[in-house]
């Protein structure tokens, strides 16, 4: 089940009494500045965007709805190779396409309040606490209330751990990382098969 505009106002409806954030308008408000930070932070959701392309034209202008770029893939669902030209804003593709096609373009959403509630329907449910934390920090700062910057704070170390989470893999999970000092040596490694223990000289003021 993805999330949805309207649960999301439900629950804010029953967290935020106290604060007096009742209205539609005026929840829409906090869910477009806070869907904005979150987009922000966690570059997502992402979306996907059709790109008209035509024989031997390298330059096309990125797709309106789309913020920042993550991947091009053509007809056969191929990725391409491209640069973004800021100036201009326009997709340079490396190789001009040989007929007219499609291509489809991956990116993260820019039109959050025009699309606010299919943006908020793409967000990954395993990211709904995160979401919701940046909703309470915006809330909270919506009713001028002293707790808004540590409310700003908790969603950020939310979005920080979230991120760190999406990034780690199973498979090392479970290793421990390997110190090097200032000058690119290994100072401990915890799986040599020697079984030495690395001592560190107190000319370099090492810590472990």
């Amino acid at each position: 089940m993805a999330l949805s505009l309207e649960n999301i106002r439900n629950r804010m409806a029953r967290d935020f009494k106290l604060l007096g954030l009742s209205d539609q308008l005026s929840q829409s408000d906090v869910i477009v500045d806070a869907l904005g930070e979150y987009v922000q932070k966690m570059d997502r959701p992402r979306i996907s965007a059709s790109l008209a392309v035509v024989a031997d034209t390298k330059r096309y202008s990125v797709p309106t709805t789309i913020e920042k770029i993550i991947d091009i893939r053509d007809a056969d669902g191929d990725s391409v190779d491209y640069a973004i030209d800021s100036t201009t804003e326009e997709v340079v593709l490396s190789a001009a396409p040989s007929a007219e096609s499609t291509y489809t373009v991956y990116g993260t959403t820019d039109d959050v309040r025009s699309n606010l509630e299919s943006v908020v329907a793409a967000i990954p449910e395993n990211d709904e606490h995160v979401f919701y934390a940046y909703i309470r920090a915006q809330a909270f700062e919506w009713a001028h209330h002293d707790k808004a910057p540590q409310q700003w704070q908790i969603a950020k170390q939310k979005a920080t751990a979230r991120r760190k989470s999406r990034n780690r893999a199973l498979n090392v999970s479970g290793l421990t990382v390997r110190q090097r000092d200032a000058r690119g040596r290994y100072i401990d490694d915890p799986y040599t098969d020697q079984g030495i223990t690395p001592e560190v000289s107190t000319q370099f003021e090492g810590d472990l």
